[in-house]
């Protein structure tokens, strides 16, 4: 994919999540992420932003919270 086309992508992603995205209640998990249009199939709707952690590590920091708890 181009350099431009994926900066456009990016903008129209950050422009569709401020308008068109709402988190509300789930029956599923408690919490969940909702659209307020109808999307197209393959279209884009969340870009992570996060650090990448490897499983090993996930489960330490997991470990390590339920002793705070």
């Amino acid at each position: 994919m181009q350099e431009s086309s994926v900066r456009l992508r990016l903008h129209h992603l950050h422009y569709f999540s401020e308008r068109a995205l709402t988190v509300g209640s789930s029956s599923i998990h408690g919490c969940g992420l909702f659209t307020l249009i109808d999307l197209v199939e393959g279209q884009m709707i969340v870009e992570y932003t996060g650090e990448a952690v490897r499983p090993c590590l996930t489960d330490k920091r997991e470990r390590e919270n339920e002793k705070k708890v």
